[in-house]
């Protein structure tokens, strides 16, 4: 098996997988998503409340 190389944010390659395990970065992406979107959601009706 080949492992994949991983490119971060900053844009540096990774092609050990040391810098962050596969399991904490899709961790990491999900929650971040979910941030987001609650954000999203928490200025939606912040706005239509003021309205």
């Amino acid at each position: 098996m080949k492992k994949k190389e991983s490119i971060y944010m900053g844009g540096e390659k990774d092609p050990q997988n040391i810098i962050m395990p596969k399991y904490f970065e899709l961790f990491f992406n999900r929650s971040f998503l979910f941030f987001v979107l609650v954000l999203l959601l928490a200025l939606l009706l912040f706005m239509r409340l003021n309205i």
